[in-house]
Parts: C-alpha cells; structure tokens; sequence
C-alpha cells in the first residue's frame, strides 16, 4: 500500500529495480522531464522486469507504475501524497535544486522518507559539471553544506552517507526528532 515517487526515472531502471525489491507490491509514479524517456519507460519496463528477474511477480494494471512528464521543480501532486520519494543524480540537472528539495518536502507525507544519492562538489568531477552547465536549465554540481541547508529550510534534516553522496531525510520537523 506503499506510494513512492520516482524523481527522474529516465528509462526506467530504477523504478524496475524498486519495484522488483517490493515484489510488485507498490504503488510507484516516475516522472521525467524528457518526454523521450517517459516514453522508453513505458514501453521497456516488463522488459527491465524480465532482464533483472525473469520469473517477476506478474505486472497488473493496479501495480504498474504511472509514468508522467513532469519536473521536481513543479510537482503537480497535492501535499502529502506520496510515502517516499527517491531519486538518483537529480538535482545537479535541474535549475533549482532548493526548490526542488522545498517541492518533494511538500509531496512527502510528514514521518515518510526521502532517500536517493547526489554528487557534490568537490568530489563530483568538475569536466562533467561542465557538461551538466552546459545544458539548458541546469544548475550544475553543488556543496553538501548547500544541501543540508536547503533541506535544513524545509524543516528537515539530512543524513548524508559515505562521500558518494547517499542520502536521506524523514519528513519529520527537526524540532520533532
């Protein structure tokens, strides 16, 4: 009974992933920004399901995930709609960052979580940060201590793990913890 929102899901690996390690038994909604990759993901996901586990719970209309164009930086769910959000190499792509991090806090329903893996400077490679600034609308690598602040604004608190940038945070105020 658990819904999660997938934050950039491209082609959909992720998601299949997801859903294999919940045996089909979540409700996920991926979005994407590129209408190119929703549309992969619609089209090869039982394909990622078969290639990672070919013997996988069978998909059905109420367990497949609903794949939509959409952006971080303008959620168009009510508050309080999903128990999770996970996303992975996001936020460097995307103009705003803080805003996006101020939108999943709003989507998360208070006591879910939201989890995923970000790189940072100075780790992330800087030639690759070139390429990432170089695309339309894309606010390129950034510091933890930029992160953690972002997320400090929406109430909540980070947990950052190892220095490739794994992370978490329970939509719980700080002053609740």
């Amino acid at each position: 009974g658990k819904h999660l929102l997938d934050v950039g899901c491209g082609a959909g690996r992720e998601t299949a992933e997801i859903w294999l390690k919940y045996g089909g038994d979540i409700r996920i909604t991926a979005i994407d920004p590129v209408p190119g990759m929703i549309g992969m993901a619609i089209r090869d996901f039982e394909g990622l399901l078969a290639e990672t586990d070919p013997e996988h719970p069978r998909v059905t209309d109420a367990n497949r995930p609903a794949f939509d164009v959409g952006s971080v930086t303008r959620l168009p769910y009510p508050d309080n709609s999903f128990d999770a959000s996970f996303m992975l190499f996001v936020l460097h792509w995307t103009a705003d960052p803080r805003k996006a991090i101020h939108e999943l806090s709003r989507v998360v329903r208070p006591g879910g979580l939201i989890f995923g893996a970000q790189p940072f400077k100075p780790q992330a490679n800087p030639n690759f940060n070139l390429v990432i600034r170089s695309s339309r609308n894309s606010y390129g690598n950034f510091w933890r201590e930029d992160f953690r602040h972002w997320f400090a604004e929406t109430g909540l608190t980070v947990s950052l793990a190892t220095p490739a940038g794994f992370f978490h945070a329970r939509n719980v105020p700080n002053e609740a913890v």
